[in-house]
């Protein structure tokens, strides 16, 4: 057993549809865009992560979307980015246990996909947590304030839970997040402009209305922008995210839990969080206390490499 136990690496997975993130032990050993590229000449890997091929021969795949969507991109993706991120830490093959975030809502389906690839990419075993648990462990707020309101603003999803007691009664999930938002902003300044522009010049935009809402006109390219026009363009997507964190509050029909939760306050995490424009869309109403994690994008991570390391603190928590 302790030779088994001597031959097993344990890693933890977040595999968010932007990034895919991956730590061990030491931490961070992988950080980059949840991409791989197939040569169709070849039938074969030609790149993962950051470093994709993009030449006439290959085909690029974006596998997570939400939840695994391509199984078999996903599969060929998590054993490349374990592969780059745990090379030369042993001239041995090591067994895996991996412990992955997931989402809230996850079907049983989707949690055998997870599962699977975990197995695939040479897992003995394979733990999974709810993604709102990570991020609440990776803010230290789980068990440090236990009552609270969380609101995952992430690449495809803007997910709130209602946290009582340490534990999520209530979550809400609208399943599309800023690589939607990108590109209705992206789709209507093409309509209406006749201007095509980068995520980067959409990422300036909101930069710039997250610096001073009182700007009368942005300039793009070689065109004027008002900010009522990014303001209507994004109305109907915070329409019904605002509607959903309001049905998920009050779908808890004890108000005492519910007060519990709401004198804490909003704590927010997820990439959309760090983009101050975006957050303030999300209407919150009265004086609510609301808390801004200082590193969004690593919450779920750091949360699942804690649990990793302390597997029996969270086991209430861990599925299989």
């Amino acid at each position: 057993m302790a030779l088994l136990t001597f031959f097993t690496e344990t890693i933890a997975v977040d595999p968010g549809s932007y990034a895919l993130r991956i730590a061990a032990k030491d931490g961070l050993v992988f950080n980059e865009r949840t991409q791989i590229s197939i040569d169709q000449s070849a039938n074969a890997v030609s790149g993962i992560g950051d470093s994709v091929s993009r030449t006439e021969r290959d085909l690029l795949f974006e596998p997570v979307d939400f939840v695994i969507g391509d199984f078999n991109a996903f599969e060929m993706l998590l054993r490349g980015a374990i592969k780059k991120g745990l090379k030369q830490r042993s001239f041995l093959q090591r067994s895996l246990k991996i412990f992955f975030c997931i989402p809230s809502s996850a079907t049983t389906v989707d949690m055998r996909a997870y599962r699977d690839s975990g197995e695939h990419a040479g897992a003995v075993e394979v733990y999974m947590m709810h993604q709102s648990c990570c991020a609440a462990i990776g803010l230290n707020i789980l068990f440090e304030v236990r009552d609270f309101i969380l609101i995952d603003f992430g690449g495809s999803k803007a997910e709130i839970a209602v946290f009582v007691e340490s534990r999520p009664i209530s979550v809400g999930v609208f399943k599309t997040g800023t690589k939607k938002i990108f590109h209705m902003v992206k789709s209507y300044l093409l309509r209406q402009h006749k201007i095509n522009v980068s995520d980067q010049e959409v990422a300036d935009i909101f930069e710039t209305l997250g610096k001073d809402a009182t700007h009368e006109s942005i300039r793009v390219q070689h065109i004027t922008l008002s900010p009522g026009e990014i303001h209507e363009v994004l109305r109907p997507y915070f329409t019904f995210v605002n509607d959903e964190i309001r049905e998920t509050i009050e779908r808890v029909t004890n108000q005492t839990e519910v007060g519990k939760a709401l004198a804490n306050g909003v704590y927010f995490t997820g990439g959309g969080s760090a983009i101050p424009y975006l957050r303030r869309q999300i209407e919150l109403g009265g004086r609510i206390k609301t808390t801004v994690s200082s590193t969004p994008q690593l919450d779920c991570i750091n949360g699942v490499a804690q649990v990793m390391a302390d597997k029996e603190k969270f086991k209430s928590y861990l599925m299989t």
